[in-house]
């Protein structure tokens, strides 16, 4: 929608001079074109860019360092509490270090939720420089820190955050995709997902 207006703006502005009976300041047909072209050209390249710095940390890695993850919940399949320790999927909550979580409460629209419902397992990645990212800069007791985060909708998307796991080891992980749902469609048959990118931190030397 944002290109939609930038694009209605940038017409306006240069067939304005057509109306003003002045030769000498009216571009052409192709400068008009070309104009239109570079500029929404920079908010794309603008837009991609602010998305978040956590996504293009992930597209620097190694891709054999990288795994995926996806997390579904629907009436039949509940793939939806995770052990990176197991590298599985588990059923015993304890044993779970990232859950998808749905209810008919304030978990309606749902949730991604860290070991035992705490805080302290959940660091959300605040670095606006991709510079600031690493592997080696786990977070510490001084980091912010969430029990998870909800709603699980598509604005969810590109966000990055660190998980402690029970073994004390950190992964760093990244919300690809989010196919939201609310918890009164699953008995129609409604599935929901989160897609992840994740990595362990940085091995000591």
């Amino acid at each position: 929608m944002k290109l939609s207006h930038a694009l209605i703006a940038l017409i306006c502005i240069f067939t304005a001079p057509l109306f003003a009976g002045n030769e000498e300041t009216k571009p052409s047909v192709k400068q008009i074109a070309e104009q239109i072209s570079k500029d929404l050209k920079a908010q794309i390249i603008e837009s991609k860019f602010n998305k978040s710095v956590v996504e293009q940390f992930f597209n620097s890695l190694d891709r054999d360092k990288v795994k995926t993850l996806t997390l579904e919940w629907s009436k039949a399949v509940k793939n939806a509490a995770y052990s990176f320790n197991k590298d599985s999927f588990v059923t015993k909550k304890r044993d779970a270090e990232l859950v998808f979580y749905f209810d008919k409460g304030d978990c309606s629209k749902g949730a991604l939720i860290g070991h035992d419902d705490e805080e302290g397992f959940i660091f959300p990645i605040e670095n606006k420089n991709l510079s600031e990212i690493s592997l080696n800069k786990t977070p510490t007791n001084k980091s912010k820190t969430e029990i998870g985060f909800r709603p699980m909708t598509k604005d969810k998307e590109g966000l990055g955050f660190w998980i402690k796991t029970t073994s004390g080891r950190f992964v760093l992980a990244v919300i690809k995709r989010v196919e939201s749902q609310e918890f009164k469609n699953f008995d129609e048959g409604a599935r929901a997902k989160v897609e992840l990118e994740w990595t362990w931190q940085a091995k000591a030397k």
